[in-house]
């Protein structure tokens, strides 16, 4: 005998879930704008706000370079002028940076640290400090010393003016000025009774 459930397998079980996909004219469009890509006039308006974005950028940027290698050309010199303030305290001997102005593309401006090795039997007598500290450095390209006020000049070195440092502390009362074919200035100024040196950034006039 053959009951109803036989008959019918799918009593009692849950009904299965089918579902309709709809489709929406919105995204349909959507879909084929993205395909297409860019249109034209959006490609020319972007192009456009990068040129006016570069145009103002530009001229911030190139005025910064240069003003980058002031600063740091003025911060290099003033580490020279503390080791030589240093290096009198510490031996007893007299220690000098010398400043080259330099006249020609050939002959750039520079310094070098130079000292006294024997104030007993050659006083006033000063060669260059061994090892690096002793060797020109020049000034990067565009940077000129603008004045040397203060600053000694060398009797026996044509176009050399220094800053002398003493064992007690004192030094030569100078105010040394750097700057750039901008405008750009900073200024390092020693003083003559402790022998600190000082600097002070100038912005562009």
């Amino acid at each position: 005998m053959t009951t109803s459930a036989s008959r019918n397998p799918t009593r009692g079980r849950p009904p299965s879930l089918r579902l309709k996909s709809r489709s929406y004219g919105g995204s349909a469009e959507a879909s084929a704008k993205a395909e297409a890509g860019f249109t034209l006039t959006e490609v020319v308006v972007v192009m456009l706000a990068l040129v006016v974005i570069a145009g103002v950028i530009a001229p911030r940027f190139s005025d910064f370079v240069p003003s980058l290698r002031t600063s740091k050309a003025a911060q290099e010199l003033m580490a020279i002028l503390n080791k030589a303030r240093t290096e009198a305290a510490l031996t007893g001997r007299r220690f000098r940076v010398s400043l080259r102005q330099g006249d020609s593309e050939a002959l750039r401006p520079s310094y070098y640290l130079a000292y006294e090795p024997d104030p007993l039997n050659e006083p006033a007598w000063f060669r260059p400090m061994p090892g690096d500290w002793g060797r020109p450095v020049s000034l990067p390209e565009g940077v000129a010393f603008e004045s040397l006020d203060g600053a000694a000049e060398d009797p026996e070195r044509s176009g050399e003016f220094y800053v002398e440092f003493a064992a007690d502390g004192t030094a030569t009362e100078a105010t040394i000025v750097l700057a750039n074919e901008r405008g750009r200035r900073v200024t390092l100024k020693v003083e003559g009774t402790n022998g600190r040196v000082r600097l002070e950034d100038e912005e562009r006039p």
